[in-house]
């Protein structure tokens, strides 16, 4: 369902309702199905030369999970995370990057691009989010859903699921973890 208001399109589903304001075009998206907020814009998507930025609102008990193999990090809340491949195994290094993080809020986010990246929720000005890609595009697919489960199996719809392997495949998860020689 599409509505054309004076200051505000609104575009509407069975589950979720997406805003955008055409005086600051600014958008927010909000679950139909808990009635809540899942997230919002707080300043317009910024095109820079060969860098994309989008600011989203940071809640209080909001908490961010993902970007890949992120080195003894878990929650991203008040952290700024590196969307680059590091090489480094060790403890704040960045070992396989993914352009993705999910919320507790109910959404997660997928930028599609092989660039560089800087995902900041909070550290820099806390009640935002920003999120930066050395890209002169922008392409996201964003995910509203209830739960971690819900949002990583729409992120799966996407990316396809993750292999599992057999028993036998686990014990030698670190043959080469710790090579330092390349």
């Amino acid at each position: 369902n599409l509505n054309d208001g004076s200051n505000l399109i609104s575009i509407t589903t069975g589950k979720i309702k997406v805003e955008i304001d055409k005086n600051t075009s600014l958008m927010k998206v909000i679950d139909l199905e808990k009635n809540t907020v899942a997230f919002e814009e707080v300043e317009p998507v910024l095109f820079d030369k060969g860098k994309v930025t989008v600011i989203l609102k940071e809640n209080p008990n909001e908490y961010f999970y993902g970007g890949g193999v992120q080195n003894g990090r878990f929650s991203h809340k008040g952290k700024a995370i590196n969307i680059v491949n590091e090489n480094s195994w060790t403890d704040g290094g960045v070992a396989s990057p993914a352009p993705f993080y999910w919320s507790t809020n109910g959404y997660g986010m997928m930028w599609y691009t092989f660039k560089p990246g800087k995902y900041d929720f909070g550290a820099d000005e806390k009640g935002k989010v920003k999120l930066t890609h050395d890209s002169p595009y922008l392409d996201l697919f964003y995910m509203v859903s209830d739960g971690a489960v819900g949002v990583l199996n729409d992120f799966y719809q996407l990316t396809g699921n993750p292999v599992l392997l057999p028993k036998f495949g686990f014990y030698q998860g670190h043959l080469n973890a710790y090579n330092r020689d390349y």
